[in-house]
């Protein structure tokens, strides 16, 4: 820069005479000096002794008079090659010439010279700033000059604009607001490109307090701008304007260290707030999400040492979350061989590798997945794992797979898992040149006692059953149960006819024994049928047929035995198949069942009371069939339901017919026979009422017989299931009356209106007086309960006489007439009383 100034003063010249030219201030005239403060002497010191240059130039060449040790110092040049050089020698020659302008203009005024640049004799240049005044020296005028190196105050200064240029580089890049602030907390600079998102422009906000920027709910942020004026660095964070600033507040000093303001940056936070808030909330998913399902989570790090656990599944293991942090994997497998999946998991998820597997672990047992953890770059830094607990779904899958080859109520092996075993046990016995020996087992008269005492004790005896064949049977030996009262047997490595023979014994002989279910004793038996390989098939399938076939011969044979299997035996079996079709036909309404009906006479009348409607099959090629000769294969079929509804419809449309029948003095009853297992259907009373509706007839027309081991096998069934029927209209009797196990209290519970005295006490009462007695004790014990007693089984004149003389009200049976025909039996409604005593009807069916 120029050396132009502002003059001051108006004294004009200094007065430092006599100085000598080109020698220094050692040689100034002291006459011309007396006059001022001090010495020439005293001058000439100082001169020397100012810290900075000093030079004394001629203002007509501008040589250097005079130069001080500093300036020699600073500038390199020994004194008397200094003194032998212009000023402008230590100028850069471009500023010469506004250096010469600046003399000639104003030479004879007192100048501060602002800012130059000045030459070293090594070559290098250095800014500086001239302070110069006129001097006089020996009467002609001369500038006396002081030099300050002002190097480092400019070095400072460009360092200081550099960091300005930098911040507002910054400001302007980042979402930031900076600002600056006096000590009234007064704004006195904003910068920043986060500006634009508040509306504001650079510089907007200067001049303006910050608690009129902030606003009345501000106040806590201008005491954080306070704190910052007492010293203090301050950072906080907060919401304005929809968004996330982080903002930190530090005082401002100058160069004594004394605060001036505060300088404070707010750098918009908003997309890291809403990333650490996703990452808060992904994480507390994940905790949430690892507390709720049965899993456990964990990482390592490259050295498989746990830096992290987690997760619902570890509660299961005796562990909480985070408890394995810091323990190495192996510890959790001690005593395993390297290559235990677990451990190779890990190693080669180390490798970059996924893993699935399962493993058990503490007796629980896993699903697990172990993958890399990868870093930013992509590096594996260790492994991520996740193991679910499956322990109860394999415990799902495996009673699953029990469910799916065991049987439900005996929990032995049910039809298909036995197949297997016997297709495995051939193929052994192929191999060893063996036999073995499949037994087929029905329980006799099972449904009798199921249907009697009803399916829970029914079950009972199934599972007691069950567990006696499991103890008799050798070990080795395999009990199926494949259904209903059907049992089957593998017999392996048996010795023939002898070894399975002794096994069948054991197994009848254990059977034989009475069960004791729910407070009773139980006798049954059982049929067993033998087949044995390879004699009697050499599959699966054969041999259980012929075993079959076998079983039901010995059913023929009296039950309670086994038969072996015999060649006939197939055909016997193609008869059952081809029975159980034609039946099956017949129950579908395709014709061949009948009714027939029985008269119940009065005995002191000798009229028709009413009738019994008992069943018959029209066979195409065995004629007309009994109940007995196909009910039984019936409920085997389970087809009792449909044919007892086939038989309420026909009978309430023929009691209805006689109901109609002008040419009928009385309108009989007709009674109809329920099964025990209709007693115990669920929807027994809702079939009776819709064949009602169907037919029109009227309850009071029909007469439901129960039997009396029916009625006892449930009581409390029965009585509410007769009670509804008592309260339709429809009237009850018990059936085969003396030959179950009934109390009087429950009889005295029992709706009915009769009983029935069963034909075992019929047949010898003429002679035997026991009979006599008891069926003496059972009218008087119908009549007491207000009862009629209807006697079965009359077949002799001297039983009717009998019967008459114990006060019997009624009768039945062949004496008056067997179950006859519709036809027939309407005549009998016509006949006169006591029409047997003539012989008719001559003809009937039993």
């Amino acid at each position: 820069m120029s050396e132009m100034g502002t003059g001051q003063g108006s004294g004009g010249p200094g007065r430092i005479r006599a100085l000598p030219v080109k020698r220094g201030m050692a040689g100034v005239n002291t006459n011309d000096v007396a006059a001022e403060p001090c010495s020439s002497a005293c001058a000439s010191a100082l001169f020397d002794l100012m810290p900075v240059p000093v030079f004394i130039y001629d203002l007509d060449g501008l040589g250097i008079l005079s130069a001080n040790e500093a300036a020699v110092a600073v500038y390199g040049w020994p004194r008397e090659e200094l003194l032998s050089m212009s000023f402008a020698d230590i100028r850069p020659p471009e500023e010469i010439p506004a250096l010469l302008d600046v003399i000639s203009r104003e030479g004879a005024s007192l100048r501060v010279l602002a800012e130059s640049c000045h030459w070293r004799k090594n070559g290098t240049r250095f800014p500086v700033e001239v302070t110069s005044r006129p001097i006089e020296i020996d009467g002609r005028l001369a500038r006396l000059a002081v030099v300050q190196d002002v190097s480092a105050r400019k070095a400072a200064e460009s360092r200081a604009r550099e960091q300005e240029q930098r911040v507002s580089l910054l400001a302007r890049q980042i979402p930031a607001i900076v600002w600056t602030a006096d000590l009234d907390l007064r704004i006195t600079a904003s910068i920043g490109a986060g500006l634009p998102a508040l509306g504001l422009t650079q510089g907007e906000l200067c001049g303006r307090f910050l608690r009129d920027v902030l606003g009345p709910s501000g106040g806590v942020y201008v005491d954080y701008h306070k704190r910052a004026l007492s010293g203090e660095s301050v950072s906080y964070e907060t919401l304005y304007e929809k968004h996330v600033y982080q903002v930190h507040i530090e005082p401002r000093r100058d160069l004594e260290g004394h605060i001036t303001g505060i300088i404070a940056m707010a750098l918009d936070v908003t997309d890291q707030h809403q990333i650490r808030e996703q990452a808060r909330l992904a994480e507390s998913r994940l905790r949430v999400f690892a507390g709720q399902i049965p899993a456990v989570l964990w990482s390592t790090d490259r050295d498989l040492r746990f830096t992290w656990g987690d997760g619902a599944g570890l509660g299961n293991l005796g562990l909480r979350p985070g408890e394995v942090t810091g323990v190495p994997l192996a510890e959790y497998f001690q005593n395993r061989d390297p290559d235990y999946e677990p451990i190779a998991a890990h190693r080669a998820a180390l490798s970059g590798e996924t893993v699935t597997f399962e493993t058990e672990f503490q007796g629980r047992a896993f699903h697990c997945c172990v993958e890399p953890l990868l870093d930013a770059h992509g590096v594996v830094t260790g492994t991520i794992g996740a193991a679910l607990d499956i322990t109860e779904r394999k415990r799902a899958e495996e009673q699953v797979q029990h469910q799916a080859e065991y049987d439900a109520l005996t929990d032995l092996p049910n039809r298909s898992l036995f197949d297997r075993e016997l297709g495995s046990a051939i193929d052994r016995a192929k191999v060893a040149a063996s036999r073995l020996a499949v037994v087929f087992l029905d329980l006799d008269n099972f449904k009798r006692v199921n249907d009697a005492l009803g399916h829970l004790v029914g079950d009972e005896l199934l599972r007691a059953a069950a567990n006696r064949l499991k103890e008799t049977v050798r070990f080795g030996d395999i009990v199926s149960r494949i259904g209903g009262d059907e049992f089957l047997l593998l017999l392996p490595g048996i010795d023939g006819r002898e070894g399975s023979t002794c096994v069948a014994e054991k197994v009848l002989a254990t059977l034989s024994r009475p069960f004791y279910i729910q407070g009773r004793e139980i006798f049954t038996s059982a049929s067993l049928g033998i087949s044995i390989f390879p004699e009697d098939g050499a599959d699966p399938e054969t041999l259980i047929k012929h075993a079959d076939a076998a079983m039901y011969r010995a059913k023929e044979a009296g039950r309670s035995g086994f038969q072996y299997h015999h060649p006939g035996d197939s055909q016997r079996a193609m008869q059952r198949v081809s029975l159980e079709g034609e039946l099956r036909r017949a129950v579908c309404g395709n014709g061949g069942f009948v009714l027939h009906y029985q008269p119940q006479v009065c005995l002191q009348s000798g009229r028709v009371n009413g009738l019994e409607a008992l069943i018959r099959w029209r066979h195409l090629e065995r004629g007309l069939l009994c109940p007995a000769e196909f009910l039984g294969f019936a409920e085997e079929l389970g087809l009792i339901l449909p044919i007892g509804d086939w038989v309420l419809g026909e009978a309430a449309r023929t009691a209805s017919a006689w109901a109609e029948n002008p040419s009928l003095a009385r309108r009989p009853r007709l009674a109809v026979n329920i099964h025990p297992f209709e007693l115990r259907e669920r929807h027994f009373l809702a079939r009776i009422d819709e064949a009602m509706k169907k037919t029109g007839c009227d309850p009071g027309l029909l007469d439901f017989e129960i039997t009396e081991s029916a009625a006892m096998g449930n009581i409390d069934l029965s009585v509410r299931v007769l009670r509804q029927l008592r309260e339709r209209g429809f009237h009850l009797s018990i059936d085969d009356f003396g030959t179950g196990h009934s109390s009087l209290t429950y009889l005295k519970l029992l709706p009915v209106d009769r009983v029935k005295i069963d034909r075992v006490f019929v047949h010898d009462i003429a002679s035997d007086a026991r009979d006599r007695a008891i069926v003496s004790s059972v009218v008087n014990l119908g009549h007491a309960l207000g009862l009629s007693v209807v006697a079965e089984g009359v077949e002799t004149p001297e039983q009717e006489s009998c019967l008459c003389d114990l006060g019997c009200d009624e009768a039945q049976g062949f004496l008056m007439s067997p179950a006859v025909a519709l036809e027939d039996a309407a005549r009998l409604l016509e006949s006169s009383p006591r029409w047997w005593a003539a012989g008719w009807p001559s003809t009937g069916e039993a």
